[in-house]
């Protein structure tokens, strides 16, 4: 392939500067050679004047002789005759031994004069303006006569060179000429290599044709520099190869992000910009950090980096932050790139925007497990979780399927729409009354729906009595009247409940065929609405009713009663009382607080109840204070939660404070610890309001529940008990009961705390809680709970 010359600056060519560092070169080496000539030539003339004065003084020893010895006249004209046979021979001067001019011979008019050089010795030369005095000893027969001045005629190197200076133009022209062909001859051959090399590389830049390449069929320096030339085009063209491969690859759709080693973003690509809203600027020399949406924990990233390091590579989803401020998800792969030594150099990270198939995901998921009216579950999603729920270990719960009785007249009557509107109203209430209480909400079809609720209670009788608390919350949504359009629709409802399940008990299709069994028993034979595929627990429910009828009824017929138990010093001495209830049943007897209270307590009896020991209490504390055996006896009243929780609790009490004119510094008051669960705010302000009146708090059940030493600082206590749980077990060295005894004593010790403990019932257990500081004390080992005439009676005589 033929290649265009380059055109470049005459003077600043390499061609030019060669030819004219050969010319240069060449003159140099000419005028140098002239001047070694002219320093020859200089240095022969004086050594052939030299040996010319030598051989004169010689061959005319013997004139010499016969001027010296004889002085002959003759003599003087012969050596003057064979002198002039000397061309260069300018003068000569013959001087005896005593330095005298004896006979002097000049060429020309110009005379010498005949003084004898005292400073130069014999044998020495006298260069001066073109002529060259020589000084010799004059022998003759081996003997001294004297010496002889000769001076002879010699060019100057002026002379000399306008002598040669018409040769020396010559030869210096035919020297340029040839030193300009030779040096044009070299440039050629040495440049027109370069200039072919230039012209291509040339080419190759203008036509980006980096497949093409040099060919060179000699062997010398430039063959091998265009072997390099090749190989760098061949490494050139595979970069670039790559580089487009690479460019390609980094503006595909899925995000890319290039770190150095210390993990500072350095490049990205378009569609990072377009997946995050980032520009590079804004990131250039920034960790990705920047992306962190915070749903990953710092266990999750370094779980990350250590895959990295033994594996070089780690993929995963992971959500990260827009510009924007939203979060998105993303799918992100990470390799590291390192050197030829193994050495990490860079980190490539490729993403892709997951929101898509995340939307795409979650619409699947809506129509695979959800209803599309009421956005509920679906009957696919209620098996999926009651057979996730049988595959955990120790769970409990319990399936309520419920409908609405009247739906399919509603539905006749007034239009489908009308109906659709009554299932999503309904659908909206239960989520906004169950989804933080229930495990699940589905919609089974029509107007069925279910409900899983698991059971956290341990005790059967508690677990029945809370399923049957939710599913009287859900018939009470369902008889709500509906606000439908125009129209007011009011519906009735009807539950059937499965049996109390745990894992592997049952499948999840004989859990719904349960539930559905029980909805149409509770259609059918069930006035109370509801029904239970277990038998039992339909008798408990049972049993609960007939309880909370019972109840109401004795609270009308005044048919309970205080009982009081006393609380003690170590030696007897009685402190004060506990009033507990108890309950003279008409026809079945003394019923026991175990089975009464928990109906209270559900059915919301608990507070009426609650206000009746108050005031009777009260009424009590105050004929008692009128009696010199009993007028400092503290009496204390258990408050219930829901008690306690009353919006006028504390002004009821503030009423029987009026109604019976006590000390109210003897009315103690206990709190369960469960109080202090919720509402916190809510229940040290109705502390310090009854501490304000005087009466004194006790905290019950102590260390069994909340027990946050945060709040204890705050409550203004006067008492703590010491629940019978750690009584019970201080014996047992495996409980560790003695070490949280003796920490609540020192507690209270620190707080200023009185501390009593319940439920002693041994010497042995009294020994304990004596050794560990305890000082008073309740419980059977002292006296079972009394009624109020035997107490009287028993204690008014000590």
């Amino acid at each position: 392939m033929e290649y265009k010359s380059v055109r470049l600056p005459r003077f600043k060519s390499i061609r030019f500067k060669l030819i004219a560092v050969m010319m240069l070169v060449a003159s140099s080496t000419a005028l140098a050679g002239y001047v070694a000539f002219l320093s020859w030539f200089m240095s022969n003339q004086q050594h052939q004047a030299t040996e010319q004065a030598q051989s004169i003084s010689l061959m005319l020893g013997q004139e010499f002789a016969r001027i010296l010895l004889l002085n002959d006249i003759n003599a003087a004209a012969d050596l003057s005759s064979k002198l002039r046979s000397f061309p260069t021979l300018e003068s000569m001067v013959l001087f005896d031994a005593n330095q005298q001019a004896v006979h002097v011979y000049n060429r020309d008019a110009q005379r010498v004069e005949p003084i004898f050089p005292a400073t130069v010795d014999a044998g020495s030369l006298l260069f001066n303006n073109g002529v060259l005095d020589v000084l010799v000893e004059s022998r003759y027969l081996q003997s001294s006569l004297g010496h002889v001045l000769i001076r002879m005629e010699v060019l100057t190197l002026e002379q000399a060179i306008k002598r040669d200076l018409p040769v020396l133009s010559l030869i210096g022209l035919l020297m340029l000429f040839f030193s300009f062909l030779l040096a044009f001859l070299l440039e050629k051959r040495f440049t027109s290599p370069i200039y072919h090399l230039i012209a291509f590389l040339d080419d190759i830049v203008t036509a980006d044709q980096l497949n093409n390449r040099l060919v060179c069929k000699d062997n010398n320096e430039f063959c091998r520099l265009y072997a390099e030339v090749n190989t760098m085009l061949e490494r050139l063209e595979s970069s670039q190869r790559q580089l487009k491969i690479s460019s390609v690859a980094f503006n595909i759709p899925s995000g890319m992000m290039i770190t150095d080693k210390e993990n500072r973003i350095i490049q990205i690509n378009p569609a990072f910009t377009q997946i995050t809203g980032y520009q590079l600027d804004e990131l250039l020399g920034q960790t990705p950090t920047v992306l962190s949406s915070g749903r990953q924990d710092k266990a999750f990233y370094r779980q990350m980096w250590q895959d990295l390091e033994q594996h070089s590579y780690w993929s995963g989803e992971i959500w990260n932050r827009h510009k924007s401020g939203h979060v998105y998800p993303e799918f992100l792969t990470i390799q590291p790139v390192r050197d030829q030594d193994g050495h990490i150099e860079y980190f490539v990270g490729s993403f892709i925007d997951l929101t898509h198939q995340k939307d795409a995901e979650q619409k699947l998921l809506q129509l695979t497990y959800y209803d599309s009216l009421t956005r509920l579950a679906n009957r696919t999603l209620l098996i999926k979780t009651l057979d996730s729920l049988l595959e955990k270990p120790q769970s409990a719960f319990v399936l309520i399927c419920f409908d609405i009785e009247n739906f399919k007249l509603v539905n006749d009557s007034l239009g489908q729409a009308v109906g659709d509107m009554l299932l999503t109203t309904l659908a909206g209430r239960l989520n906004a009354s169950l989804d933080s209480v229930v495990k699940l909400i589905a919609r089974l079809g029509s107007d069925e729906f279910a409900v899983i609720y698991c059971l956290k209670n341990e005790d059967v009788t508690a677990r029945v009595l809370d399923v049957e608390a939710i599913v009287q919350q859900v018939l009470s949504i369902i008889s709500e009247p509906f606000q439908l359009g125009d129209q007011l629709v009011r519906c009735q409802g009807k539950a059937g409940i499965s049996q109390l399940c745990r894992s592997g008990q049952y499948s999840a299709t004989d859990i719904l065929t349960q539930a559905n069994t029980a909805l149409h028993q509770a259609k059918n034979v069930n006035d109370q609405g509801f029904a239970f595929f277990d038998s039992d627990a339909q008798d408990i429910t049972r049993r609960f009713f007939t309880v909370q009828a019972d109840l109401l009824s004795g609270l009308e017929q005044n048919q309970f009663e205080l009982y009081y138990q006393p609380q003690t010093t170590l030696e007897g001495e009685l402190l004060g009382v506990e009033a507990l209830i108890r309950w003279q049943h008409p026809d079945k007897g003394m019923v026991s607080p175990a089975e009464f209270i928990p109906v209270a307590e559900q059915s919301g009896l608990i507070v009426e109840l609650g206000d009746w020991v108050l005031a009777q209490a009260c009424r009590q504390l105050a004929a008692w204070q009128q009696c010199p055996h009993f007028s400092s006896l503290t009496l204390s009243i258990n408050v219930s939660s829901k008690q306690f929780y009353q919006l006028d609790f504390v002004e009821k009490v503030q009423g029987v404070l009026r109604q019976y004119p006590i000390n109210p510094s003897y009315l103690k008051l206990e709190l369960t610890e469960s109080l202090l669960v919720q509402n916190i705010e809510q229940v040290i302000d109705n502390m310090n309001k009854l501490s304000g009146l005087g009466i004194k708090i006790s905290l019950d059940d102590f260390g069994t529940g909340y027990s946050s030493l945060s709040y204890l600082h705050r409550l203004p206590l006067n008492q703590i008990k010491i629940d019978q749980s750690f009584v019970r077990h201080l014996l047992n060295p495996e409980t560790k009961s003695q070490a949280i005894v003796k920490t609540i004593i020192s507690l209270c010790a620190a707080y200023g705390f009185d501390v009593i403990a319940e439920g002693v019932e041994t010497q042995e257990e009294l020994d304990v809680l004596q050794k560990l500081g305890c000082a008073h004390f309740q419980g059977y080992y002292f006296s079972r709970p009394l009624p109020v005439t035997v107490v009287e009676q028993t204690y008014s005589k000590i």
